[in-house]
């Protein structure tokens, strides 16, 4: 077994790292993973790297984006999934998510 400082070092270290910072491990939910199918779908082929971060209770998905007008979209996939689960479509969630585009939305 580690030293106790060994312990309490690593410890402290993990709190200094901000949560926004931490990679998130857990699995995503049904909706939140339809959230995240329906970025790749409007960015599709323009998506050039993907990770899914935690800020408190919430689940985010930072893309990095190439020949679109952002180089990066923040999509908050708890938040989308809740209103996806109180009755919003995923037609309008994603027309919500292709705004960031500076194109008018497929209808």
């Amino acid at each position: 077994m580690p030293p106790a400082w060994v312990i309490i070092a690593l410890f402290v270290i993990g709190l200094l790292i901000p949560p926004v910072v931490r990679h998130f491990r857990r699995r995503l939910t049904h909706s939140e993973s339809k959230i995240r199918g329906l970025v790749r779908e409007v960015y599709g082929k323009n998506i050039v790297s993907e990770k899914i971060v935690a800020h408190g209770h919430a689940k985010i998905l930072v893309t990095g984006l190439k020949n679109e007008p952002l180089l990066q979209v923040q999509v908050n996939l708890t938040k989308l999934a809740i209103k996806h689960e109180n009755g919003a479509s995923l037609a309008a969630l994603r027309t919500i998510i292709g705004l960031d585009r500076g194109q008018p939305p497929l209808i």
